[in-house]
């Protein structure tokens, strides 16, 4: 079985200065990004800023091609036919009962 590696270099930073309090961080150098990455009515263009809620479809768009991997994920990959058909009746049966 496949173990999770890291793919990406971790750098552990401490911050020492007599003014530290000035210092800030910018949201998305913490890596939160607004948005749903797996929405696939989002339009990205080259050389374009994207909108502050398209961040996390570009983020995730731009790191699997730099990884030489397909721009979209597909849950079809994960999970064979009968699990899907599954999930799929449930996902039905619930929304049944919230009617």
């Amino acid at each position: 079985m496949a173990t999770p590696r890291l793919m990406e270099p971790v750098y552990y930073v401490e911050v020492s200065h007599p003014r530290a309090d000035v210092l800030s961080f910018d949201v998305l150098s913490l890596g939160y990004f607004p948005g749903d990455p797996l929405d696939k009515s989002i339009v990205l263009r080259p050389l374009e800023h994207a909108p502050i809620q398209h961040l996390a479809r570009e983020f995730m768009v731009k790191t699997r091609r730099r990884k030489g991997m397909s721009k979209d994920v597909s849950i079809n990959k994960f999970f064979d036919e009968a699990i899907m058909v599954e999930l799929a009746q449930q996902d039905a049966d619930l929304h049944l009962q919230m009617m």
